[in-house]
């Protein structure tokens, strides 16, 4: 009975949450993707700026919750 409980707090604990940010992603990529076809360079610039801003605050966000500074 161990092993399966072991089996269990592996998948839950480890694994499905990496397939889960996985699928994620790839979602994300895909839309992006789609909806990136149809817009202009210009758009195109705001949006990769708008993101790298977003990833950015993100991380600041992030490092700073863990009690760690620059």
């Amino acid at each position: 009975m161990k092993t399966v409980s072991a089996i269990e707090e592996a998948l839950g604990t480890n694994w499905l949450p990496k397939i889960g940010i996985i699928m994620t992603v790839i979602g994300v990529a895909l839309l992006g993707i789609l909806k990136l076809r149809a817009m202009g360079p210009a758009g195109k610039d705001l949006i990769s700026f708008l993101v790298a801003i977003a990833f950015l605050a993100g991380g600041v966000y992030i490092e700073n919750a863990n009690g760690t500074a620059f």
